[in-house]
């Protein structure tokens, strides 16, 4: 058996793992992102029906909340 090339085989199998798990991590991340994004726009539906001063600025707070969390750098 050729040790290096068992290495070699060794370090390409870790590396793919990782690529792996890199990959399903952007796809959660991305899913998160429409989440807050949809949420934000549920806010802003739920602050434009209200009528109480107190219940639409806690809506519009909230939309603003959901609207940073969906624009966070990646």
């Amino acid at each position: 058996m050729d040790h290096v090339k068992w290495f070699r085989d060794c370090a390409f199998h870790d590396h793919s793992q990782e690529e792996k798990e890199i990959l399903e991590e952007e796809t959660e991340f991305a899913c998160s992102e429409c989440s807050f994004q949809c949420m934000q726009e549920v806010w802003t539906i739920l602050a434009e029906g209200q009528s109480h001063q107190g219940y639409m600025c806690y809506a519009y707070k909230q939309a603003v909340v959901a609207d940073r969390l969906s624009n966070t750098p990646s």
